[in-house]
């Protein structure tokens, strides 16, 4: 099977720390902590199904980054008297700078 075979490559592994370690930084960085925790949550109910450290992270990592969006989505609208406003603020600005 060349599915089993890469997922027990060292170089998906490598792989998959190098996103780890640059997506919990990232977390910590936007003070996100809920993040970091699903993030570890996710990461260890995968190793108890599968045993496979790369597939591991690579599902907590989807679940943190794509399920929970972790903080990153906005909701809400900004109507037209919000954007009139910034357009305002940055002529006011322009102006200021002249």
């Amino acid at each position: 099977m060349k599915l089993d075979k890469i997922l027990k490559s060292k170089v998906l592994y490598y792989v998959a720390l190098v996103l780890m370690v640059i997506n919990v930084l990232g977390y910590v960085s936007l003070g996100s902590t809920e993040c970091v925790v699903i993030f570890g949550i996710t990461t260890y109910l995968a190793n108890m199904f599968t045993k496979n450290r790369s597939l591991d992270i690579l599902c907590g990592l989807f679940v943190a980054n794509v399920v929970f969006g972790c903080g990153r989505v906005k909701e809400g609208f900004e109507g037209h008297e919000g954007v009139e406003k910034k357009l305002r603020d940055d002529e006011k600005s322009e102006s200021s700078r002249r």
